[in-house]
């Protein structure tokens, strides 16, 4: 009976040990991995991975958030080599996680690693055919680095699959074709984007420069005069408005349109120079050289030889 009741006493005390130790006993493999991301939010990485490896030990799924995590804190502190690892190691750990792709595009990116960024918004369109996003994302990409033939491709396949969540994808897609010389798709595109968006100057803009350049000018000076009317201190409008004038001969129109964009852009060298030519088919050659002058001054690039025939004019008016 005595050895009974010293028995039940050791596991007591034994018992009663444990409990008060509590916080000693071992963790699980959660929190582990809350530990470490703890340490991540606090940039303690060195802390974080020894807290991750012991949570990855109890339990290998989470593999692929630990990689992620500590791709997260290496990003956020610019170490971005170490961040593309950690990514790396994540996304071959979990290839269906879309926020770790992005994640790793992103660093690619920062890093100048362009054709790695392809690759991944490849896998990722690939991964999820039914979403229009990663197609998006791809020709915007394009865009950036000038390539429109592909971001065209790219922005049609988003716009086949679903239209409605990209943002301004017609116009990005009509300025996409304008950069190709496509003037009539992109006008096609810039017509949809208005249609969704009545005050989308910009699209209204863009396609007056398509109707410019193919002399298609009663269409230009009414797509420019619709942006000035949204956003009337748009410079650049009023400026081509006034060129559009200028090449239909109605030179006051086009002064008045000149004078209005150096109102709110001084400085603009293309409104500048337009007065020049204006001044110029007036015969007013100390004016139109005056207004050539300041162009240049501004930056605007202006031929030697319309400044050579200009400079005879007025010399030859000259007492």
């Amino acid at each position: 009976m005595k050895k009974y009741t010293y028995l039940v006493s050791v596991i007591m005390i034994l018992f009663l040990a444990s409990w008060a130790q509590g916080g000693q006993a071992e963790k699980t493999a959660q929190e582990y991995f809350n530990a470490g991301t703890s340490h991540v939010q606090k940039g303690m990485i060195e802390k974080a991975k020894k807290e991750f490896k012991k949570a990855t030990k109890l339990d290998p799924t989470l593999g692929g958030k630990t990689h992620y995590m500590l791709g997260m804190a290496y990003a956020q502190k610019n170490m971005l080599k170490k961040a593309i690892a950690e990514y790396e190691k994540a996304a071959q750990l979990n290839p269906e996680v879309m926020i770790i792709r992005i994640n790793l595009a992103n660093v690619y990116l920062a890093v100048g690693r362009f054709d790695k960024t392809i690759s991944e918004y490849e896998n990722m369109a690939e991964l999820n055919p039914g979403a229009a996003w990663p197609r998006y994302n791809l020709a915007n990409l394009y865009m950036q680095q000038k390539m429109y033939s592909a971001a065209v491709e790219e922005f049609k396949k988003a716009i086949a699959i679903d239209p409605s969540k990209l943002r301004d994808v017609h116009f990005q897609l009509g300025f996409a074709l304008q950069k190709l010389n496509m003037f009539g798709d992109a006008i096609s595109e810039y017509e949809k984007a208005v249609a969704e968006n009545p005050k989308h100057y910009k699209a209204y803009y863009n396609a007056g420069l398509a109707y410019f350049t193919k002399k298609e000018l009663d269409e230009a000076i009414s797509a420019y005069k619709k942006a000035v009317q949204i956003k009337p201190d748009y410079a650049e409008a009023h400026t081509n408005l006034g060129l559009a004038y200028h090449q239909k001969k109605e030179l006051i129109l086009a002064t008045n349109a000149f004078t209005r964009a150096l109102s709110i852009k001084p400085d603009l060298g293309e409104a500048l120079f337009g007065l020049a030519l204006v001044y110029r088919d007036q015969n007013e050659y100390k004016k139109a050289m005056d207004y050539a002058q300041k162009a240049i001054k501004s930056g605007k690039k202006v031929s030697p030889v319309f400044m050579k025939k200009l400079q005879e004019k007025v010399s030859q008016i000259s007492p």
